[in-house]
């Protein structure tokens, strides 16, 4: 006998419809056929008001919120849907709560719920065992599922694959690589950051260096690079069997491109394919083999070694001198440090350097405030400039402070405009005619010239006078 009565098909026959991800419902178009497809089944089994359900596409059955799923309810609460169309037990629920939820629902109201297999009434015991066994097994399915990727996520963390999220300047290409941002001013911004960042601590890495380049430091030095061309023998040596395989393959599908009947397009079209692609791997292994072979490391020379030695004695010259290019150090720093690691903190940088060899150095850098930077001027000149800004102009200032040796944080010399500058940074007022004659304060120049007779309200040993022609600080 048939479980779809007039009843039924009085009411309206809802088809639910979902897919779990947003690449499924991009992608598994298929899926999305089968299931809209439902719709012609059920006129078919004789309902002719047919209404679809896909709010919920794209969205898991494991329990998160699904709208599509909440309005189905509602409508079978209502008591106006007499049956449940869907492609299979999962697309309705994926756990146990909203599973039951329904089928008791359903046998409230008399619900049919019908799938590719067959149709079912949630108040027949049979058909209630067998939705149960449905339900359980389709939750069952996902938790295996969810295991399988989580141990999938593992694996590839442990390979170093995994790529959650990335970091700023950089964009996800395909699954597991990761490139530069190719947006110029990205690139440029944290090329800026970068740049900034390394002129806060290339003095005391500098420093560091000249302390660890003595003749014991130079000794791990040897040592290390010693290690290093060992180890570049070795993958040299690795890559040389690389090729001589690739060379055996290469031979090999060129044997077989012969063999095969000219005639037969279809399989000499794929042999030759195949012997291009060979051919294509023995020409990047020359490559690299090329390239290992130029630049492995070499052990130093006798006269090299005495000389490496020989330059820890006077090393401190060596590297200020003016004929050292910045080139030059950065060599040297790269052949001795691994890698610094660096933690910002409140006021200082704390970096910890690993040198080539294993050893560790910890350095505290202090940070330079908003503002400042390399190029500043000392704080010798600034609390000068300070002072003279109570007694002369701008242009007086830069006088005095060429006269005295004193230069820019470039090592330019004074003028007005760059003293005019520096009290503006660093908030210093700009004199104002007539304030040393109101704090009664004389030059020696005004006071032998007699330009200042007698001081106003003020005794004579009141009067203040500087050896240089200006007035005492």
């Amino acid at each position: 006998m048939s479980k779809i009565t007039h009843e039924h098909l009085g009411r309206q026959a809802i088809v639910y419809i979902r897919q779990s991800t947003a690449d499924q419902v991009a992608n598994n178009l298929e899926s999305q056929r089968r299931q809209y497809g439902l719709a012609d089944r059920a006129r078919q089994l004789g309902w002719s008001d047919v209404a679809v359900i896909d709010d919920d596409l794209g969205r898991s059955g494991g329990g998160v919120a699904r709208p599509g799923f909440e309005k189905l309810l509602a409508a079978i609460c209502e008591g106006r849907v007499g049956a449940v169309v869907s492609i299979e037990a999962s697309r309705l629920a994926r756990n146990g709560r909203d599973w039951h939820t329904l089928l008791e629902f359903c046998g409230l109201v008399g619900t049919l719920i019908l799938d590719e297999d067959g149709i079912y009434d949630a108040r027949h015991p049979n058909d209630r065992l067998l939705l149960g066994m449905k339900g359980t097994m389709s939750e069952m399915e996902l938790s295996v599922l969810r295991q399988r990727s989580l141990e999938a996520l593992k694996q590839k963390a442990r390979r170093g694959e995994l790529f959650m999220t990335v970091a700023i300047g950089y964009v996800r290409i395909g699954n597991n690589r990761i490139e530069k941002d190719p947006d110029r001013r990205i690139v440029e911004a944290i090329a800026l950051i970068f740049a900034k960042f390394a002129e806060r601590v290339d003095r005391d890495i500098g420093a560091e260096v000249i302390v660890r380049l003595q003749p014991l430091g130079i000794e791990a030095a040897l040592a290390a690079q010693t290690v290093r061309s060992r180890a570049s023998e070795d993958k040299r040596r690795q890559v040389e069997l690389a090729l001589e395989q690739a060379r055996y393959e290469v031979g090999r599908a060129r044997r077989q491109y012969d063999a095969v009947d000219p005639d037969n397009r279809l399989v000499a079209a794929e042999l030759e394919t195949r012997w291009n692609e060979r051919l294509t791997v023995v020409r990047d292994l020359e490559t690299d083999l090329e390239e290992l072979t130029t630049s492995s490391a070499t052990e130093p020379t006798p006269v090299d070694h005495e000389r490496l030695m020989l330059l820890g004695a006077d090393l401190q010259r060596a590297w200020t001198s003016a004929g050292v290019t910045s080139e030059a150090k950065k060599r040297i720093v790269r052949t001795l440090i691994d890698e610094i690691v660096v933690r910002v903190e409140d006021s200082t940088l704390d970096l910890v350097i690993r040198w080539h060899g294993g050893a560790h150095s910890a350095l505290k850098v202090k940070k330079n405030r908003s503002g400042q930077h390399r190029w500043s001027a000392e704080g010798e000149t600034i609390d000068l400039v300070r002072v003279l800004a109570r007694q002369m102009p701008d242009r007086a200032i830069a006088s005095v402070l060429n006269r005295a040796g004193k230069t820019t944080g470039r090592g330019n010399g004074w003028t007005q405009s760059r003293v005019c500058s520096l009290r503006n940074h660093n908030e210093i007022p700009a004199y104002r005619e007539g304030e040393r004659q109101e704090r009664g304060e004389v030059t020696l120049d005004e006071a032998a010239t007699g330009s200042v007779c007698q001081p106003i309200d003020r005794a004579p040993s009141d009067q203040r006078w500087s050896t240089f022609g200006e007035p005492a600080l």
